[in-house]
């Protein structure tokens, strides 16, 4: 027996077809991609969500979808990055109102890491160029990974010696592993309430996201019958919750 609890015996193992058992269809020759079942259910599970819905929207729209002129560098990057937030928020709508609770789940912790910087920006606006500037070290880190891949493309090589020269130029700034000088951790505890939601939007998405033991026992189901199933099915208690969150 494992420390999760999975016998480590040769007992029987199944992957649940479930709700979608043909997952690879087209889902309708319109090609109008979802499943309305799944809709219908989850509108009838968050009715009170969803008649709060358009207070939010008009909150969405006056504070994220508009212009904005004569402000600073650090206002600009604030807003962008909560433009995109708003998009994480309507992904993870999309796929807990098409029963992919799990898939919305790994999209939170995008989001609240998103809305974690956000708020750390509002706090600290002169740390927005070290913000921007930091994106030049993790270009570097991609395009080195791809001329590693490809050593014989010239295009990358090219790309690499631009970007590790932008880089060289902006190394000093950089005295620690971060740009605000922080883990996002310690960066999220900076935010108040934000830093009380590490374990359920943090922590917990990252199981998922990531290749972990706890993503696969999080999905399986015992009985005597069939030994451990991977339940492969809609996941409605956590469609659920992500409009909690």
């Amino acid at each position: 027996m494992c420390p999760c609890g999975i016998s480590r015996s040769r007992r029987s193992f199944t992957l649940s077809r479930g709700l979608f058992a043909s997952y690879d269809r087209v889902m309708s020759r319109s090609m109008k991609f979802g499943f309305p079942d799944e809709w219908e259910a989850f509108s009838q599970r968050n009715q009170r969500f969803l008649e709060r819905f358009p207070h939010l929207k008009i909150a969405f729209d006056r504070i994220l979808v508009r212009t904005i002129s004569g402000t600073t560098l650090a206002d600009k990057i604030i807003l962008f990055l909560g433009r995109l937030c708003l998009e994480d928020f309507m992904e993870i709508m999309l796929l807990a109102g098409n029963g992919y609770g799990y898939g919305a789940l790994k999209l939170v912790r995008g989001l609240y890491e998103r809305a974690v910087v956000t708020y750390y920006l509002v706090a600290n606006p002169e740390k927005t160029v070290k913000f921007l500037d930091y994106s030049h070290l993790e270009k570097l880190k991609g395009i080195s990974a791809w001329v590693e891949a490809y050593p014989d493309d010239p295009t990358g090589s090219k790309i690499l010696g631009d970007v590790r020269t932008r880089f060289e130029e902006i190394r000093r700034e950089f005295t620690t592993r971060t740009w605000s000088g922080l883990d996002f951790v310690s960066m999220a505890k900076t935010t108040g309430s934000l830093g009380k939601m590490l374990s359920e939007a943090y922590y917990h998405p990252l199981a998922h996201a990531h290749g972990t033991a706890q993503a696969v026992i999080s999905r399986l189901i015992w009985s005597e019958e069939k030994g451990f199933e991977l339940v492969g099915g809609a996941q409605p208690k956590q469609a659920n919750k992500r409009t909690w969150l």
